[in-house]
């Protein structure tokens, strides 16, 4: 019988900004490159250490790459629906908005090109011993049944189940069958 544990998301938000002067068009644009990764990260209660515990590869953005044009002003109560019609985000929208609006600031006025990469990590934060304790338990992989947490190897989910296994046993698996090792749920990958 699998135990619920409860734990939180927390995210991380990097952004590298580059701002040029738009020489092929008169109006100002923006282009954003988005990632996700995924860091798992558990929190002991007691003496408040933060113990990193492997990493789980995220599935990309269904449009990782988003362009902007023809942007009258860098107001965010401009750009923020302009985003969110696409990324349906509001923390991520505001962020973002807030940063191509300080971006546009330290420039004198003209067609600007603003070029955010934006990198989001999650961290999921489980609060105490015995739901880290219960989750270590839990989680080994399901084919070389080692602890997924025990070496800090990566470790994956597959896209249509929760399960997760090492990347590196995980990989060789998929080349000969496209189930899910437990649950035998069909692994949709992209071409």
């Amino acid at each position: 019988m699998q135990k619920s544990v409860e734990s939180t998301v927390q995210v991380t938000i990097d952004i590298v900004a580059k701002v040029s002067r738009e020489s092929r068009s008169a109006s100002n644009t923006v282009e954003i490159s988005l990632t996700r990764e995924i860091e798992e990260l558990f929190v002991r209660n007691l003496d408040g250490n933060v113990v990193h515990v492997g990493s789980n590869i995220a599935p990309p953005f269904p449009i990782p790459n988003l362009r902007l044009n023809s942007i009258a002003t860098f107001d965010p109560r401009n750009i923020y629906p302009r985003l969110y019609s696409t990324l349906q985000d509001p923390n991520l929208c505001d962020t973002l908005s807030a940063k191509i609006a300080s971006e546009a600031e330290q420039v004198a006025a003209g067609p600007l090109n603003i070029s955010l990469d934006v990198t989001l990590t999650p961290h999921r934060v489980v609060s105490s011993i015995d739901q880290l304790d219960e989750m270590e338990e839990e989680e080994t992989c399901a084919i070389c049944k080692e602890d997924l947490f025990s070496t800090g190897d990566h470790f994956s989910h597959l896209p249509n189940c929760s399960h997760r296994f090492h990347v590196d046993c995980i990989m060789p698996w998929l080349e000969t069958s496209l189930t899910c090792p437990l649950c035998r749920t069909v692994v949709e990958l992209e071409d």
